[in-house]
């Protein structure tokens, strides 16, 4: 029985709710277009999700089913709770653990919730402004250097759609008797269709985190934490959702997951094939464009210097090195002249996330702007290369920053000092200073030029830019 089915059941038993939620599905007070009717908690037949027994229990086995992992865990609180609790019940408080610079900062947090020792390792750089994958001689030369490390973190995909070879990052993990845990909240769509790339959970993770809601058809906020093998004790993972998951999950939440599981048991098919089609539409316009460049479509697929082992196709990433606009520009122009949001920007390109709930009128609306714009914005752009995230001065630990006496200094001032909080350019998250690193021109520089191209930098003391919350002390 779905969620679905069992929340109709108990609506159909007419019991007066004298429990949570306090809206008791009045609906003189719903306030989400009936919405509220659905929304219980745990009552009897419904399960709890941080004990499951019935219920929810077969729900998440019906996910762990359709991803081809040993067990899955349901996440309300978006990838997030997955990332702390896979890293947590990995890494012992202390120890240190392999973690690729261009990760969320939820891993971040991790690190410093536990009080990790991160060792870095960088993604490779490609001609196109965006990040390549992590290649598995990196890691090799990590855990080599850092023998006594738990644990493997990274990304793939990216928020750019860029995959790194799982498998043989695995292989080269699990050699040495050590975790690979993989963010993949932007690949919750991936292993369906072989068009698409495959899951890491079936290329060899121990323990992948997938958000149901950035790729496919689920609520805000909805994820999936899957784990493979022995490698992580599943009491673990159990102890620390519960320490890092709400002890009200969402019922509508946890519906819609099951609902979207078993929409893709029955329909994958067809669903990914009706999405290639459209892809594949908007890849025969982009071939013969003269002046926009799209990474992985036609002339301009990647090249083995770019360092990147494949590409998710769903995501489309525009380039425009070779237009007289910069990405900011080209987001800006898609939403105001062809009705089209994109998902993100930066000054070298612009990302546009397409899913299996495409209708083909968006690709064609999008096929047209694409071929309007290149006949349009052709020339060269006249400002200076986007330029790379410079890679790290660590002075000290994250949770060594913290216990330093704070001060607010104007960011223009901040040269020399060390950082106390985290800034991050958002969308995607991925942080530019993590607490206890330095701030050096190279740094500033960077986040001058990503404000001057119209990024969004956010600092977690709600200063940036203006000011950044650096420790008294220089580096």
């Amino acid at each position: 029985m779905s969620l679905h089915d069992e929340i109709s059941r108990n609506l159909e038993r007419d019991l007066y709710p004298f429990h949570m939620p306090g809206h008791k599905r009045n609906p003189v007070f719903d306030s989400m277009n009936g919405l509220f009717l659905r929304d219980l908690t745990e009552i009897d037949g419904a399960d709890d999700l941080h004990c499951p027994q019935g219920i929810l229990r077969d729900a998440q086995n019906r996910a762990a089913a359709l991803y081809g992992a040993d067990d899955a865990y349901f996440l309300v609180n978006g990838s997030t709770a997955g990332l702390l609790t896979a890293i947590s019940a990995a890494c012992p408080q202390g120890s240190s653990v392999i973690v690729a610079r261009n990760c969320h900062k939820a891993v971040y947090n991790a690190v410093y919730l536990r009080s990790l020792q991160p060792v870095y390792v960088f993604p490779a750089q490609t001609g196109f402004g965006i990040n390549g994958s992590i290649q598995p001689d990196d890691i090799e030369n990590a855990i080599a250097a850092n023998p006594d490390c738990k644990a493997v973190v990274l990304t793939s995909p990216t928020y750019d759609g860029v995959v790194s070879d799982i498998k043989s990052i695995a292989d080269i993990v699990h050699a040495h008797n050590m975790i690979l845990i993989v963010d993949a909240a932007h690949g919750a769509h991936h292993g369906f269709h072989p068009a698409f790339p495959d899951s890491a959970i079936h290329l060899g993770a121990d323990a992948v985190v997938v958000s149901l809601h950035k790729t496919l058809p689920s609520p805000t906020g909805t994820a999936l934490l899957l784990v493979n093998g022995n490698r992580i004790s599943r009491s673990n993972v159990r102890r620390y959702l519960d320490i890092y998951e709400t002890s009200s999950p969402s019922y509508l939440f946890m519906s819609a997951m099951d609902a979207c599981i078993g929409l893709l048991a029955e329909q994958k098919e067809k669903l990914f094939a009706d999405l290639l089609a459209n892809l594949n539409q908007v890849e025969d316009v982009v071939r013969h464009l003269s002046h926009i460049r799209v990474f992985n479509y036609g002339k301009e697929a990647f090249s083995e210097h770019d360092g990147v082992f494949d590409h998710d196709k769903s995501r489309i990433v525009v380039g425009v090195q070779q237009l007289c606009v910069n990405g900011f520009d080209l987001e800006k122009a898609l939403r105001e002249r062809f009705g089209i949001e994109a998902e993100m920007s930066f000054a070298d390109y612009t990302v546009l996330l397409t899913s299996i709930c495409d209708t083909k009128e968006g690709f064609d609306r999008l096929a047209k702007a694409l071929t309007t714009l290149d006949g349009e914005v052709a020339g060269s752009l006249q400002s200076a290369a986007y330029p790379v995230c410079p890679e790290p001065q660590v002075v000290l630990l994250p949770w060594q920053a913290e216990g330093k006496d704070s001060s607010l200094l104007p960011l223009s001032e901040s040269e020399n000092a060390i950082c106390r909080e985290y800034v991050c350019a958002y969308p995607p998250g991925t942080p530019v200073l993590v607490p206890g690193e330095g701030i050096t021109k190279q740094v500033l520089d960077y986040i001058q030029t990503a404000l001057h191209y119209g990024a969004k930098i956010t600092g977690s003391s709600g200063k940036m830019p203006q000011e950044i919350d650096v420790c008294r002390q220089e580096c």
